[in-house]
């Protein structure tokens, strides 16, 4: 841009107002770059890619049309001279001196005089040009507010990727879980009746699991617990076939304290509860003595009867479903497992566990909740009135401390049942006490 000899006191003004517009300018070509590069992100998302080399040809087309673009609208000198006289009330002296020193114009007489008066106008007037900085302002903030996203856009993505993919995962293994449960209800609800509760446990806890982490606890809980129950199951299996070997004398009465220590043991196991009355009643026969030879084979067929329903089968159907049918390492587990068998035993204390069960379980014979239970935290400050001389009820303790409440006990019940979990897993929790830890949160169950 050509600016006359005589105003050159008023260049730096000039310069001033070009600056601000490119600056504005440069901000609004930016703000559009990352505008186009968002918009390819967002497609990546849905799939639909580009290569490099068609991003950056796209990039440098759309920066030559801004480029071509801005430069066409850059302000001319009579834009520029209006604005000038605008700003150092010069009443368009500078506009009109343009006007009359345009390029093709005839020489009018008055131009002369004009001039003079324009240049000893601007000799005198103080060159002081404040210009408007809110569109900077905003173009700064819209250009960065897109960076950022650009910036966080794929990191926001991966977090949505990932989460869709545990979901993918959950949704998975909820199905699964719930097939095996279906799968055991069809084939024997009730022998396999504590086992489905369990699994059921596990599937109301994935539900509401929100991490990756928490999710393969469960799982692995899950696998824990049909491994447990291939035990269970192989013991049941191993004590018919020494009770077998015992009853194959030809006096089994001679076997008869062995064989009650065997049908004892057989007792504990899981079985029907039809199966474990039978057993009883051989056990006291074997206790009076009045056991005959018919007895014996009845027992003999009885138990028979339990090794052709019971099967390994189902258990191992359902592990190979969960590892993909890595044998491997689902044989070291059993034998890992079955190396506690004395531990297993003890714990069988189960007699009295199971005793203690029905006399406190907050869960009933028929499945149903006794009562519900609240969350006290231990640091709560409970308020109470009177004196307390007959205690508090939990109705009056909350009725008094609302508060203590706003916590959904299956919330609690699921943070420390992970806790738990993870205890074990590390080894924290001695063997013959896991089982306890396992029939504890199986009690409070929500």
């Amino acid at each position: 841009m050509k600016w006359p000899r005589e105003l050159a006191r008023l260049k730096p003004l000039v310069y001033k107002i070009l600056g601000k517009y490119w600056l504005e300018a440069f901000l609004q070509g930016v703000s559009c770059l990352l505008t186009l590069n968002i918009f390819f992100t967002l497609l990546s998302f849905l799939e639909i890619t580009f290569s490099k080399n068609v991003i950056i040809f796209i990039n440098l087309l759309l920066t030559a049309a801004i480029g071509y673009y801005l430069y066409h609208k850059r302000p001319k000198k009579e834009e520029i001279a209006l604005l000038i006289d605008k700003k150092l009330g010069s009443k368009e002296r500078l506009l009109t001196y343009f006007e009359f020193n345009g390029e093709g114009k005839s020489p009018n007489p008055l131009f002369n005089h004009l001039k003079r008066e324009v240049e000893d106008y601007f000799r005198k007037t103080p060159l002081k040009l404040t210009l408007e900085k809110r569109k900077i302002i905003i173009n700064s903030a819209i250009a960065l507010g897109l960076t950022l996203l650009l910036i966080f856009l794929p990191l926001l993505g991966e977090g949505v990727e990932k989460n869709s993919f545990f979901q993918g995962i959950k949704e998975e293994k909820l199905e699964e879980i719930q097939e095996d449960i279906d799968y055991l209800k069809d084939l024997d609800e009730e022998f396999y009746n504590d086992l489905i509760e369990e699994l059921e446990l596990i599937k109301k806890l994935m539900e509401k699991g929100k991490s990756m982490e928490e999710l393969e606890l469960l799982i692995r809980e899950w696998q824990e617990l049909l491994l447990e129950k291939r035990e269970e199951i192989k013991e049941v299996l191993e004590t018919i076939e020494k009770l077998e070997d015992l009853l194959n004398f030809p006096d089994p009465s001679l076997n008869s304290e062995e064989i009650k220590e065997m049908l004892e043991k057989l007792k504990d196991l899981p079985l029907k509860g039809d199966v474990k009355e039978k057993i009883e009643e051989f056990l006291e026969g074997i206790k009076e003595g009045s056991l005959q030879q018919g007895d014996w084979e009845s027992l003999g067929e009885l138990l028979k009867e339990i090794g052709q329903d019971i099967s390994l089968t189902p258990i191992e159907d359902l592990l190979g479903d969960l590892h993909g049918n890595d044998g491997d390492d689902s044989d070291d587990s059993s034998d890992n497992d079955g190396s506690n068998d004395g531990s297993g035993n003890d714990n069988g204390g189960g007699d009295n566990g199971d005793g203690t069960g029905d006399c406190h379980s907050p869960i009933g014979e028929d499945g149903q909740r006794e009562q519900e239970f609240t969350f006290i935290p231990k640091d709560a400050q409970l308020k109470l009135e009177g004196t307390g001389e007959d205690g508090y009820t939990l109705e009056e303790i909350l009725k008094l401390n609302p508060e203590i409440t706003n916590v959904p006990y299956s919330d609690i019940y699921r943070e420390y049942y992970i806790q738990g979990l993870t205890s074990i897993k590390k080894g924290e929790i001695p063997k013959p006490l896991e089982d306890y830890i396992r029939q504890y949160f199986k009690a409070i169950a929500p």
